[in-house]
């Protein structure tokens, strides 16, 4: 059992280091952004066909990650 908490711990250590020297998380997922950035505009403007609301909780993370950090 202690093993397994060992290397849980480890990989998820290894998992924030990596989080942690992530420097311009923007420019690394440039493409995602661009996409998502399409897709709210795509939704934004077909209101009647999709529920904003329930989008806007799915991504919420792409949202802090390309609007809010770029500026």
């Amino acid at each position: 059992m202690n093993l397994i908490w060992f290397l849980l711990l480890t990989i998820l250590g290894g998992c924030l280091a990596e989080l942690i020297t992530l420097k311009d998380p923007v420019e690394k997922f440039k493409h995602l952004c661009i996409v998502y950035k399409d897709a709210s505009k795509c939704v934004e403007d077909r209101k009647e066909c999709f529920d904003e609301t329930v989008f806007d909780i799915a991504f919420r993370g792409l949202d802090e990650l390309c609007n809010k950090r770029q500026k």
